[in-house]
């Protein structure tokens, strides 16, 4: 009898230390799957600052981008306005030829490139063909040939230019004569010819003879009122040469 209550008395135990060990395991369980269940929590916010901080940067870089995209287009468009007033100041300068006084080597509405370099270094030479302001009407710029340079003395006889007593061969007249004009009021008085050109001018006549004011009507062109060497027709198209 004694044997038999000590053996329930085992078996009551091992029942409790089995009970005992499957609520600590229950608990275990319940606590894992707690822990579990609140990781993903945890770590969904973050993630979530993550995104935004992303998306955050993106719109920056967004708009860095276009601030550095507009900021080079302008010091761009800056550099091709400063370059263009450069060129056109110091270099070369387009001009429309409105009328036919240089006939029939340029012609009316042709357009011609004038540069501005080579006289900086040297005076004009007879032949060239020059950009000056009109001694007339200073706002305004006439084409040219040069005919004659200072010191040397023109004359004009029987429709034929004479250069130092010898007769000039000029081509580019297409045979039509050369005729005195009546003086401007712009003309020195002492204007007769034969002519001796002083220093510091040049005789500029146009190519169309018969249709062309030029040195004839408002004397000698100053070498300081010449803007520039034309050298070059660039449009038309059909009308592209130097010249």
């Amino acid at each position: 009898m004694g044997a038999y209550q000590q053996s329930n008395a085992q078996v009551q135990q091992v029942q409790q230390a089995r009970a005992q060990a499957q609520q600590a395991q229950a608990q275990t369980a319940a606590n894992t799957a707690a822990q579990y269940q609140y990781v993903p929590e945890s770590y969904d916010y973050p993630a979530m600052q993550s995104s935004q901080k992303a998306a955050s940067g993106s719109h920056a870089k967004k708009k860095s981008g276009f601030l550095h995209s507009l900021f080079s287009f302008i010091i761009s468009l800056m550099v091709i306005i400063g370059a263009v007033f450069l060129i056109r100041t110091f270099v070369v300068m387009p001009y429309h030829v409105p009328s036919a006084s240089m006939e029939q080597t340029i012609m009316t509405d042709d357009y011609v490139l004038s540069e501005k370099v080579s006289f900086k270094f040297g005076k004009p030479e007879a032949g060239q063909i020059v950009t000056f302001a009109d001694p007339l009407d200073s706002s305004r710029t006439l084409i040219k040939r040069v005919v004659a340079v200072e010191g040397q003395t023109i004359d004009i006889k029987d429709g034929q230019v004479y250069i130092d007593g010898s007769a000039l061969s000029e081509e580019y007249t297409k045979g039509l004569p050369t005729e005195e004009l009546i003086a401007s009021d712009a003309a020195p008085d002492d204007m007769e010819y034969p002519y001796t050109i002083p220093e510091g001018y040049v005789w500029c006549m146009g190519d169309n003879r018969t249709n062309s004011q030029d040195s004839r009507y408002f004397g000698p062109v100053a070498i300081d009122t010449i803007t520039g060497h034309a050298f070059l027709i660039y449009w038309p198209f059909n009308h592209i040469q130097t010249l």
